[in-house]
């Protein structure tokens, strides 16, 4: 049975990912998948037209359908 991460792995795993150069595609493609849920497969099909700007910050359209 394949079960979701614990609240110390997310943790651990978003404690690395900040860790990496901001320029590092490995910190951006972790942290989304933490943040949304998102398969890195998936996440790592996003393009700058995939990116809403919203006043609360930008975030990737997933949940429209967008990802081809």
């Amino acid at each position: 049975m394949i079960t979701g991460a614990t609240q110390g792995q997310v943790g651990e795993l978003m404690a690395y990912a900040a860790k990496l150069s901001e320029a590092s595609w490995k910190r951006w493609l972790l942290s989304l998948g933490v943040v949304t849920g998102g398969r890195l497969n998936e996440i790592s099909q996003l393009t700058t037209s995939d990116i809403q700007t919203l006043e609360s910050g930008n975030l990737p359209d997933i949940l429209q359908g967008t990802i081809s």
